[in-house]
């Protein structure tokens, strides 16, 4: 897991950080990823609510340090700390990353959705930015 930029309300470091994110072709670490994000960020955040916005692919899932038993007990534990997630799957196939992304916006009553054309993400990134901005939960 690497931090690209660390919480913040800057929309500019956000959007040049976003311009320069590229594949490294390697499996998704989505649930080892998650879990520390949690453990670094979203634990300490007692001045906010904490939101997790999943971007992935739905390749194949590397996360070594987290098995599918200690990803649910801790999913379990996100809706009674009000944690809200949403997420968007750029979808080629099936794959874990997938039903990780899915499990997490069903347990927190987020928004999940699959896209087939890459292209399509900015304007699902807008339209989730507005929803958070206006302070809603859930996309219409």
């Amino acid at each position: 897991m690497q931090v690209r930029v660390p919480p913040t309300t800057d929309r500019k470091k956000l959007l040049d950080s976003a311009r320069g994110l590229t594949s490294d072709g390697g499996p998704t670490v989505l649930m080892d990823g998650l879990l520390e994000i949690d453990e670094r960020f979203m634990r300490k955040a007692n001045d906010r609510k904490p939101v997790f916005v999943i971007v992935t692919g739905d390749g194949s899932e590397g996360s070594v340090r987290t098995d599918g038993a200690a990803f649910n007990t801790w999913l379990r534990t996100l809706a009674p700390r009000g944690v809200v997630a949403h997420a968007v799957v750029l979808k080629s196939g099936n794959g874990l990353p997938e039903v990780v992304a899915n499990a997490m916006t069903q347990a927190t009553n987020g928004h999940f959705e699959t896209i087939g054309n890459a292209g399509l993400l900015q304007g699902k990134m807008e339209a989730l930015a507005a929803l958070l901005s206006n302070g809603r939960q859930q996309m219409k």
